[in-house]
């Protein structure tokens, strides 16, 4: 897999394997200069060969860990059932989410504590889905501008992912051919859930239809 290393102002991790977990890219590896901490920006030299298959993840044991996501979901989301949401599992998603009888909080990981543009796209897409299956929704005025943006600039993802000021990171970092990936529409239809520290996933039924 993708080999290399990811460097911050205070360390340096050696980058051993590399996955594709959902819209993240995992980098395997361990510390070797100073300390690398949660939440600092940091700057990939991977290299670009992809090699990691199903067949060599599958079963394993991943190590999740992101500079905006995982302060988040271990932060103010801790000790809450957390769905994780990408383009890639859009549909999925609302269909689980459209049979919960309760309030919903959809919570955009941004970029280093500000708004991204993103996150509030796919954040739009999932509530425009969710209007359509469960009719009129009670949306506070950032769910309701997320949705508004989804209906008028939403499609195709991957333009939304282009123009964004972190898709125009990625490709400066010669991860362009991430971004259809990324932006690829049901292309994993699970849905991840953190529970009590570990993510599993799981394949609704109607996934395999068709």
């Amino acid at each position: 897999g993708d080999q290399g290393a990811v460097r911050t102002p205070t360390g340096l991790f050696e980058v051993s394997q590399t996955v594709k977990v959902g819209n993240a890219t995992v980098h395997l590896g361990q510390v070797t200069e100073g300390r690398v901490a949660a939440g600092q920006e940091a700057q990939a030299d991977v290299s670009p060969e992809r090699e990691f298959t199903r067949k060599k993840v599958n079963g394993a044991t991943l190590i999740f860990a992101s500079t905006n996501a995982s302060p988040l979901m271990a932060g103010p989301l801790a000790g809450r059932e957390q769905i994780l949401l990408g383009y890639v599992n859009l549909s999925v998603v609302a269909k689980m989410v459209a049979q919960v009888d309760a309030d919903v909080t959809i919570a955009c990981a941004g970029r280093s504590g500000r708004f991204s543009l993103e996150d509030a796209a796919c954040a739009g897409a999932l509530i425009r889905r969710l209007a359509d299956a469960k009719g009129n929704l009670e949306l506070n005025d950032a769910a309701a501008v997320a949705g508004d943006f989804d209906r008028d600039h939403g499609s195709p993802p991957e333009a939304i992912l282009r123009r964004s000021e972190h898709g125009r990171y990625l490709i400066e970092l010669g991860f362009e051919d991430d971004l259809p990936v990324c932006a690829a529409i049901d292309s994993a239809p699970v849905v991840p859930q953190l529970k009590e520290g570990r993510i599993t996933a799981s394949v609704p039924a109607e996934a395999g239809k068709g």
